[in-house]
């Protein structure tokens, strides 16, 4: 990819009330390891990312997308893999810095994207597909979210979620490159998934995705 600009925004997936931001814990040491990831951009152009919610109402920074409280009663047993609850979408698109006109991609960048920059440890792969896994610890359901992409106003594609891998992670269009002409919006849902035939368990979900925009 060309470029990448590492944006602020982040998407939070939840399924009730959550605080999230830094997240520091401790516990029993069983080993010593750690990472640090280093990205950066220079370009020509400078355009800020924009996301709405199925309501078209603005936000910024980061947004929540609630999946809603549902009964595991009422879901009931099925099929692993299958998604219950209805999804619900977020739609992004790049903005000049007026907030208002549409962005203009500087030579040679033609397409935008968003790439998820999530890590191998916010996945889970059930009946052969790529899922966001919940990263809560106490609490939790065993569902999972199913991710769908597109350019447009509609997400019909299953997201194939790679971990680790900052701008060459997965593409929000679902694509293999970005392709999106500025003018153009790029369109994400998230769904409950069946991780198991049994009813979901009872509990939160929450998980939080970092939004890199790249540009080509």
């Amino acid at each position: 990819m060309n470029s990448l600009k590492s944006s602020k925004p982040k998407l939070q997936i939840a399924a009730a009330s959550l605080l999230m931001g830094l997240q520091l814990s401790a516990q029993a040491q069983t080993a010593d390891f750690g990472s640090i990831n280093i990205s950066g951009q220079i370009v020509a152009s400078t355009c800020i990312l924009e996301m709405k919610d199925s309501t078209g109402t603005e936000f910024g920074g980061t947004k929540t997308v609630n999946l809603g409280t549902l009964s595991s009663a009422a879901v009931g047993t099925g099929t692993i893999g299958s998604t219950f609850g209805a999804a619900q979408t977020v739609s992004f698109s790049v903005k000049s810095l007026d907030g208002n006109s549409t962005c203009i991609l500087a030579s040679p960048n033609t397409a935008w994207d968003i790439a998820l920059g999530l890590g191998a440890e916010d996945i889970i792969t059930i009946a052969g597909v790529t899922h966001l896994k919940n990263t809560r610890t106490t609490n939790a359901t065993d569902a999972a979210v199913l991710l769908k992409g597109g350019i447009g106003s509609t997400a019909t594609t299953t997201l194939a979620l790679r971990g680790g891998q900052g701008n060459s992670g997965t593409l929000t269009s679902g694509g293999t490159a970005a392709t999106a002409t500025a003018s153009q919006s790029i369109v994400l849902s998230a769904q409950f998934v069946r991780s198991a035939a049994a009813a979901p368990t009872a509990g939160l979900f929450s998980s939080t995705i970092p939004l890199l925009v790249v540009y080509q």
